[in-house]
């Protein structure tokens, strides 16, 4: 929940120091460095930098499959949101194992995104763009009244009932098509 505490690391800003602090999930911020096990659910969009897991996506496409994600081969490595994937968790993932040489297996990441800036709130916000267009145009559809309606009506049955036609008088003609007749 939005509750947990977090052991987080974070550097100074000024003096570049790393420091340990109990966070909330909710006051995770880009740059923090949490630690993860088996069970947890991943707070943040975060890059692995430690150890490697399986993982239940679940949460975020409804699939029951599970998947293994790693960290990056060499922490040099150009690091794409895009390509790299296989590196990345996303907010809302259950942690099914995790495997690492830390302490008690917990793996280390990298928070990257938080809140609405999270893949899951991104996905969220584009069904309701989705959903919010179809009531623009529900709307619009209502606006235009039963005498336009009706017209759009007719043009609709004019325009299929045309294309049917040309298909039967295609079909009527007495052309070799290439087509072998018994």
């Amino acid at each position: 929940g939005e509750n947990n505490k977090l052991k987080v690391k974070r550097k100074h800003k000024l003096t570049n120091n790393e420091f340990y602090i109990e966070i909330k999930n909710c006051d995770l911020l880009p740059g923090d460095i949490l630690y993860l096990k088996s069970n947890d659910f991943v707070p943040c969009d975060c890059l692995i930098l430690e150890g490697e897991c399986i993982v239940n996506e679940n949460s975020l496409n409804g699939s029951l499959d599970i998947f293994k994600k790693k960290s990056l081969e060499n922490n040099n490595d150009q690091f794409n949101y895009q390509i790299s994937r296989v590196n990345i968790l996303y907010h809302g993932m259950k942690i099914v194992k995790s495997i690492s040489k830390l302490k008690e297996g917990y793996i280390s990441v990298l928070c990257i995104n938080t809140g609405p800036n999270t893949y899951k709130a991104n996905q969220y916000s584009n069904i309701l763009y989705l959903f919010e267009r179809k009531v623009e145009y529900k709307k619009m559809y209502e606006m235009l009244g039963e005498g336009r309606k009706s017209v759009l009506f007719l043009i609709g049955i004019v325009f299929a009932l045309s294309i049917l036609i040309g298909l039967i008088f295609i079909f009527s003609l007495d052309v070799d098509l290439n087509f072998k007749k018994p």
